[in-house]
């Protein structure tokens, strides 16, 4: 049997001004004489926070405006319990110095004490985790303690791994419309291994798209625990949903702000969208909450949508969700404000600018050039969801169907670069084309058409087999299609190429490649990692036999005349 230690229980020993002496023992009746200490004036009040003999402290308006400049930001790292009264109103300089970790009205009752004290216990477990937090982090500059780089990477990877994209590396087949696709791209990018920021896409069905995005907006461990706690449950209110087929936004969005409002502390708070994008009925049902505004966009102008609720704090009550029709609109752009809040690199915030850059943008890939030259790494966690629908018919097509053989890829593999010649493109571009999609074909040839697995092709090659095995597989499985689509259209001033290989098998789960984020040493599909280095972006359709390339065309240098 295994034992777990559990954590050791942080008792507050919460320092009592001599001001508020009687006060202090009354609550010692609710809080304990163990954990209620008692300085007989201010400067013993002081000495007692430096030297630690205490962990907290109480204190009114009174005491906070007669305090010293300097007291104020010696004392700012220890968790407070303010008391409020009617003859003393809130101070603008006490909340410019502290936030209190809660509050209590006078004259106080037995439930709002424990409550108060309860608040502070959590208070100071954060507290902890924070101070920890900055020792794993010094470690890691100075290149002192390889676990501590662990820690944190291991941290990292359960964040990751507690998010659900159903979506990852995918475009869904609109439901009406057997000419358009919708991708979905999400980008993630947080400051620090551990990120205030979190979300989650989750199909509901063919038809029904949810995603969310949370922010807590505290620093460090703190923020990271909200959020990502609250992913974790509401992944798991929404896959009880599903099960019991019937998901309501509304019903979703009410279970979670009854749970996570009863664990929030009193300053705590939490910035949040839900979207469900209705492809049947192109709408999307929406709740945001102190998020900054979606942006929609036409081919010809853009559209914000204003959040519809406040943030998420302990005290939030009812809340609405509105319906928002999308005919007309072909991009939608959703993030949390560590994106328009960043600094320019030539001043100013970004917000100024993100509007225009997201109308201009052909893709994800142009959108994200933009907006790194704009404000590189950023100034905060960034995260947003970029949804583009596209039409595959739009701009110039080549449709071509090959045989499942080796001698039929390379014929469609020498439609490359005739199909891309009146666009100028590079020499380097077409061979990078060439050789991902060559990697593509015989993914769809070998994996796809024929059904061989990786172990059984490892093992084959180890027997010397590989080459004989794929001639008899040619010869009865020869006939079977795989289609290549080719590509050219123009979004802005930017020639865009994309390449779509669909074969007749089973096809590849797209969530295998989230190995290739958390675990990599594991990861077995070098294949798909070396076309992601040669192309701007791919995505699967939902079974997985189809995958399109997205490449903007490098094109060459027009020679001077003369």
């Amino acid at each position: 049997m295994q034992y777990i230690s559990e954590r050791p229980k942080i008792i507050p020993r919460i320092i009592v001004p001599a001001q508020l002496r009687s006060l202090g023992e009354n609550l010692q009746e609710f809080w304990g004489k163990e954990s209620v200490v008692f300085a007989s004036n201010d400067e013993m009040f002081c000495d007692m926070l430096y030297s630690k003999v205490g962990n907290a402290w109480l204190a009114d308006f009174a005491f906070l405006e007669s305090m010293s400049v300097q007291l104020c930001k010696n004392m700012e790292s220890y968790p407070l319990i303010l008391l409020r009264t009617l003859e003393y109103p809130l101070s603008a300089r006490a909340l410019n110095c502290w936030v209190p970790c809660a509050f209590m009205d006078l004259p106080f009752k037995e439930v709002e004490a424990k409550d108060a004290y309860n608040k502070l216990s959590k208070a100071l477990h954060v507290k902890e985790g924070l101070e920890l937090l900055e020792t794993l982090q010094s470690s890691m500059k100075q290149g002192e303690s390889k676990k501590a780089i662990f820690d944190m990477e291991l941290a990292f990877d359960k964040e990751i791994n507690i998010i659900r994209n159903d979506l990852y590396y995918q475009e869904i087949d609109h439901p009406y419309n057997e000419n358009e696709v919708v991708r979905f791209d999400m980008v993630y990018k947080p400051m620090e291994f551990l990120s205030g920021d979190s979300y989650s896409v989750r199909i509901i069905d063919g038809d029904k798209i949810l995603f969310f995005l949370l922010d807590a907006m505290s620093k460090g461990i703190a923020a990271a625990l909200t959020s990502t706690t609250s992913t974790s449950v509401l992944n798991y209110m929404i896959d009880n949903q599903i099960d019991k087929n019937n998901f309501s936004l509304r019903n979703l969005v009410k279970v979670y702000l009854e749970y996570v409002k009863k664990e929030l502390m009193e300053d705590e708070i939490i910035s949040a969208f839900f979207i469900l994008l209705e492809l049947d009925k192109a709408q999307m049902e929406y709740a945001s909450f102190g998020m900054p505004p979606f942006l929609a966009s036409s081919t010809t102008d853009i559209y914000p949508i204003r959040g519809n609720n406040m943030p998420i704090s302990p005290y939030i009550g009812d809340f609405r969700t509105s319906t928002y029709k999308l005919e007309g609109i072909n991009k939608l752009l959703a993030h949390s404000d560590g994106l328009n809040e960043s600094e320019l690199k030539d001043g100013g915030i970004y917000k100024a600018q993100l509007g225009e850059d997201f109308m201009k943008s052909a893709n994800i890939t142009s959108f994200m050039q933009k907006v790194e030259s704009r404000i590189g790494k950023g100034n905060d966690d960034i995260a947003f969801f970029y949804i583009q629908g596209m039409n595959k018919e739009l701009g110039q097509t080549k449709k071509l169907i090959l045989q499942s053989t080796k001698e039929s890829i390379e014929d469609g593999l020498l439609q490359i670069k005739p199909f891309l010649a009146p666009y100028n493109a590079s020499s380097k571009m077409i061979a990078q084309i060439t050789l991902a999609l060559s990697e593509l074909l015989t993914n769809a040839l070998e994996h796809g058409n024929f059904g061989i697995d990786r172990a059984k092709k490892h093992r084959l090659i180890a027997q010397n087999a590989f080459e004989d095995t794929l001639e008899a597989l040619e010869q009865k499985y020869g006939h079977l299609p795989i289609k290549m689509d080719l590509r050219v259209y123009t979004q802005g001033k930017i020639d865009i190429f994309e390449a779509s290989i669909e074969d007749v098998g089973k096809g590849f789960n797209p969530m295998m490649l989230k190995s290739a984020v958390v675990n990599p040493a594991t990861f077995n599909g070098r294949g798909f990692l070396i076309v992601k280095k040669l192309v701007d972006r791919f995505y699967f359709n939902q079974k997985g036999n189809r995958i399109t390339i997205v490449c903007a065309i490098d094109a060459m240098p027009t020679p001077k005349k003369g």
